[in-house]
């Protein structure tokens, strides 16, 4: 299934702006920093949950940066 940054935005319960900047900090896999974002898919909610996860567990996003960079799947 494909969405749009409003309906993603829904999906994943964060607002676009925030979306929008777990890309451009380089949070989600397969998704370069800066680049327009308007369709998004079930990898992609795959990253945003795995990222609510970690905050909701007390990471902080530059922690998530180190541990994402590792993961990375480019």
């Amino acid at each position: 299934m494909k969405w749009t940054l409003e309906e993603f935005s829904n999906q994943v319960n964060l607002d676009e702006k925030t979306i929008v900047k777990y890309i451009d900090l380089g949070l989600i896999s397969g998704r370069k920093p800066g680049e327009k974002v308007n369709n998004f898919d079930e990898t992609d909610k795959y990253w945003f949950d795995l990222i609510q996860c970690f905050i909701s567990n007390g990471s902080t996003l530059d922690d998530l940066r180190s541990i994402i960079g590792h993961c990375q799947l480019n």
